[in-house]
């Protein structure tokens, strides 16, 4: 669920952009969160072909993980995306089947609970449909969905096979739709603009994303969404062009979700400063829970639970974050400098039942002749 990133034609760029990845350098952790043991290396590196990346995972035992993305390929002047899907089948990383659905797009979203249950949103390439797709454990089925504006897509399934989908926007605010086992339906949403969904049960769900510039986060209670008062997020610079957006929701118990998200430039200005903010939902109200905690990250993108009480932020570069009882701390990917060249994380998944967790993202080689050009990767972290 969150982590959607797009690098539409530009070849020559770092990993998740130079710029964020800039961002993370001699900045000094404030009080409140210091350096802590890694404990996350790179545990697989696609050999897929040309610029590729993996964007978001989904776990559902220890060996059963999905993983999507897309490859970036290149003919003369012309450039197109192609979706990749990937399985952990217990010992190896392999690609899997492309569902029936659109030639040409990114697949950006991806959650599971078990082996025959998943669902990944698939972001059509120009003319090409987006939607998403339903995997039974058999076979997928593709569900077309139309929209339009900036919201990122998103999908959340639960073990009873009911799943939300957060859509393209189309007018004033970003449709979300149902499936509640047999047919997927429109639901009413908040006004603004949705990027992420999570579930615990079908009565408790909450999706974040932005509206007015400042995060916005809303709750369904089983019968509606409804907006929910929320801390102003600062921004350095402030002004029509910047908004602090959630980019990730995360809904570990009724009384412990966790949201994620930076402060960005509006208009992809690259000299814009983007810095991560958290927010945490107590049961009763939501509140700043970073304040005051300076970050080597320019934005978070996606959090998860470490299976011992604490969570994982992980924010497009090398570096990932960890709360865990007042603790904040900052560790890096462990990386051979004369093997790989950079990389990011983009999306994290805690292995159900067990105290790890899983990133994906890419990782560039020293060997590849360009530099720049990515390959999609798993990262691991913990027993």
């Amino acid at each position: 669920m969150a982590t959607r990133l797009m690098r539409l034609g530009i070849r020559a760029a770092a990993p998740f952009g130079a710029a964020a990845i800039g961002l993370t350098l001699g900045l000094a952790l404030a009080p409140g969160a210091a350096a802590a043991a890694s404990g996350w290396e790179i545990g697989h590196t696609n050999a897929v072909g040309d610029d590729n990346e993996l964007t978001e995972v989904a776990a559902t035992g220890a060996g059963d993980a999905w993983a999507v993305g897309s490859v970036h390929r290149y003919q003369g002047t012309d450039h197109w995306y192609e979706p990749l899907l990937q399985r952990y089948d217990g010992s190896a990383w392999k690609r899997a089947t492309v569902p029936a659905g659109p030639a040409k797009g990114m697949y950006t979203s991806v959650d599971a609970t078990s082996a025959s249950n998943a669902w990944v949103w698939e972001t059509g390439w120009v003319d090409q449909p987006s939607g998403a797709l339903r995997w039974n454990g058999s076979a997928w089925r593709f569900f077309p969905v139309t929209g339009t504006g900036a919201s990122r897509p998103d999908v959340a399934t639960l073990p009873s096979g009911q799943a939300w989908v957060v859509t393209p926007a189309s007018g004033a605010s970003t449709a979300v739709a149902y499936w509640n086992g047999t047919a997927l339906r429109t639901v009413k949403a908040p006004a603004g603009a949705l990027n992420t969904v999570d579930a615990r049960t079908a009565n408790d769900a909450w999706a974040g994303g932005n509206s007015g510039g400042q995060p916005l986060l809303a709750h369904w209670n089983g019968t509606a969404w409804k907006k929910t008062a929320v801390p102003r997020i600062p921004i350095t610079g402030e002004g029509t062009d910047m908004a602090a957006d959630v980019q990730d929701v995360k809904v570990l118990a009724a009384n412990d979700v966790w949201a994620v998200g930076r402060t960005h430039s509006l208009g992809d200005d690259p000299d814009a400063v983007e810095t991560p903010f958290a927010l945490h939902w107590n049961g009763t109200k939501w509140t700043y829970a970073d304040k005051g905690v300076a970050h080597p990250n320019g934005g978070f993108t996606s959090v998860a639970s470490d299976g011992s009480g604490g969570v994982w932020m992980s924010g497009r570069n090398e570096y990932l974050t960890h709360y865990a009882k007042g603790q904040w701390t900052t560790a890096e990917v462990a990386r051979d400098p004369n093997t790989v060249f950079s990389l990011g994380v983009a999306g994290l998944s805690r292995v159900p039942g067990t105290a790890r967790v899983l990133g994906v993202g890419s990782v560039d080689l020293v060997n590849d002749p360009d530099p720049l050009l990515h390959e999609g990767a798993v990262f691991t972290q913990g027993g």
